[in-house]
């Protein structure tokens, strides 16, 4: 997987926290093991699941 398909699915990821969550979802509420946790049940693993859970912790905190 590429670094930009990693993006977009760390994205799509946390549109479905936030559709999920709504409003109740706020940002920077994730830790790594929390995230690791949610992009797992997506069927990642390995490096993958690594980078992705990473991506998704740090939209989540606002950077991107």
């Amino acid at each position: 997987m590429t670094e930009d398909e990693r993006m977009l699915e760390a994205q799509n990821i946390v549109d479905d926290i936030n559709d999920e969550h709504g409003d109740y979802a706020p940002l920077g509420t994730i830790t790594l093991e929390e995230a690791i946790d949610t992009v797992e049940t997506y069927g990642y693993e390995g490096e993958d699941l690594e980078e992705i859970s990473r991506m998704v912790v740090v939209i989540m905190e606002g950077i991107l």
